[in-house]
């Protein structure tokens, strides 16, 4: 799931929109008051944005992942996956998942991918989070820890912690972050 561009002046697209728009949906969108989760006014199915030439550059710059990615196979394009993989603050992964499929990052097509790499860039200090609506999951190597209010994504960090007299990790919601963002 790594980010790739041949181009220097600008990103190099392993894939195109085609038919998906969920980005349309699933991202708050203050410039055309649209909330996350609902479908943006301008959305058409089958057609595109209506504004695409004077849309908000919010949807001008944005690239998911599988857009910038050549190793993720059709599979994971986001309207077929039903979530969004982007990287975010600090090098971490976040999946948006739509809250109309919220169990669609479990499904056995890419939940042992998206173990693996939370493993890998656990090692890193860096993690999977997971995103449906206001709360979330952080894909842990062990285990999948639930944030049940989910804060902007640099206002969590992850502790080792001693939990049932087990080593385990502990999430930690940073709230005063999250007040300042």
């Amino acid at each position: 799931m790594e980010q790739t561009s041949s181009n220097p002046s600008g990103p190099a697209f392993a894939h195109q929109c085609g038919d998906c728009m969920l980005c349309c949906k699933l991202f708050e969108l203050d410039e055309l008051a649209k909330p996350r989760g609902k479908w943006c006014q301008h959305a058409t199915a089958g057609k595109g944005c209506s504004i695409h030439a004077d849309r908000p550059s919010a949807c001008r710059t944005f690239f998911c992942n599988w857009i910038m990615d050549g190793s993720l196979g059709p599979e994971w394009k986001p309207n077929k996956a039903k979530f969004i993989i982007q990287t975010v603050a600090g090098g971490n992964i976040q999946i948006l998942v739509d809250p109309a499929n919220p169990s669609a990052w479990r499904a056995e097509a890419y939940y042992p991918t998206l173990k693996l790499v939370a493993a890998q860039l656990f090692e890193r200090g860096r993690h999977v989070i997971v995103s449906i609506g206001t709360k979330g999951y952080v894909i842990l190597p062990q285990k999948d820890v639930p944030i049940p209010q989910l804060p902007t994504l640099g206002a969590i960090r992850i502790e080792p912690a001693i939990i049932d007299g087990k080593p385990d990790f502990r999430v930690i919601v940073d709230d005063s972050a999250a007040q300042q963002a």
